[in-house]
């Protein structure tokens, strides 16, 4: 895998790479649809008169996982625009939300106003053709979304909410990769977006949210976005976010993938702590890579598109197996039960396992040659 963080729930998995961008989503199964295939979902900084995204030289980018989680502490400071950003992100561990917590930091005396921009440069499906995204005015919402895939983007400048409408300032959705288009996030680059409520075909959003910060001070924003089949399980999953708050959600997952990763009863008194921490966080990750179905697959990112049109996301029964042994022997038997019936129900007609196994829609299918 070449990305850097990863976050998950065994059914809606986020890869982040080193610039902080989004660059796969996958849902509602692991390894199956990636509904951006390595498009980037940018991060921009609109001060001072001039915008800069985070994947841009100027800025210095530290990314790590807080202890014993998958919560991150991706940190990003611009000494030319004195900002520093701190990012916590997770996939929450009961439903398909990413929250993303932005604490910005103005590193100057004075106090100034700081956009923040999201773009969101879905390709639904895999392919992005015939995609749809509208804005939402009655929750203040984006959402994207094509047959039964649907993603809903929002902020909020504060964790606790008085009704549905989230704080987004700013919008616009237009064409991308579409008669010359780049995207809407070029729309963002005087600071202003178009506020285009809707279009249709090959199409991308930004959102954006200003903050007024004093000298010396820090502000915290969310960004977050759900995954449903339909309007009705996204407009849900929003309404949970408003009605728990999105640092309530963040706190229940890193103490939902703590006290998971510290149940084992496997003696590590003889490691050192740095082992320690790199043992329970491949646990960690291990799992993200996993189905709620049951499929362990072997890696999930976009990046072998660009060389032979195949991805890695695939069940190898070798693999898989030894995934499963090496979670039996960290203490957790009943997280391989899924594996086993998968391999179960997979099996060939002449008695053995296909090359490659995968999941698809409710049904399964296999391909490659016996192995």
């Amino acid at each position: 895998m070449t990305r850097h963080i990863v976050l998950g729930n065994q059914s809606f998995l986020i890869n982040i790479d080193s610039w902080f961008q989004v660059r796969d989503i996958y849902f509602p199964h692991v390894g199956q649809e990636n509904h951006l295939i390595g498009h980037a979902q940018r991060i921009g900084i609109f001060t001072d008169g001039r915008l800069s995204w985070v994947n841009e030289e100027s800025w210095e980018r530290k990314l790590a996982y807080k202890n014993d989680s998958l919560v991150t502490e991706n940190r990003a400071l611009n000494r030319e625009k004195s900002i520093e950003l701190l990012l916590e992100e997770n996939v929450y561990c009961e439903a398909n939300i990413f929250i993303r917590k932005i604490t910005v930091k103005n590193l100057q005396e004075s106090s100034r106003e700081v956009r923040l921009f999201f773009n969101n440069d879905f390709h639904l499906y895999g392919d992005g053709i015939g995609d749809t995204a509208v804005y939402q005015m009655d929750h203040n919402v984006i959402v994207h979304y094509k047959r039964s895939r649907y993603f809903l983007v929002g902020i909020l400048k504060s964790n606790i909410t008085d009704d549905i409408v989230t704080d987004i300032d700013d919008y616009a959705i237009g064409q991308a990769e579409n008669r010359g288009f780049r995207g809407t996030y070029v729309d963002a680059e005087d600071g202003v977006l178009s506020k285009n409520p809707i279009s249709q075909g090959s199409v991308d959003s930004t959102v954006g949210v200003s903050l007024q910060i004093p000298g010396n001070s820090l502000k915290v924003v969310y960004y977050y976005m759900t995954a449903g089949k339909n309007f009705q399980e996204v407009y849900s999953l929003n309404n949970l976010i408003m009605e728990e708050g999105p640092e309530s959600l963040l706190e229940r997952t890193e103490e939902c993938q703590r006290s998971w990763v510290n149940r084992s009863n496997t003696d590590l008194s003889g490691l050192e702590p740095r082992l320690i921490d790199l043992y329970k966080r491949s646990l960690l990750i291990i799992k993200t890579q996993t189905d709620a179905g049951g499929a362990i697959t072997a890696a999930n990112d976009s990046d072998s598109l660009q060389f032979n049109r195949d991805t890695y996301s695939y069940m190898w029964p070798r693999d898989g197996a030894l995934v499963s042994i090496a979670m039996i022997k960290a203490g957790f038997p009943e997280f391989t039960k899924p594996f086993f019936k998968f391999c179960k129900d997979v099996l060939w007609w002449a008695g053995c396992l296909l090359h490659k196994s995968i999941t698809r829609t409710g049904r399964l299918e296999v391909a490659g040659t016996p192995g």
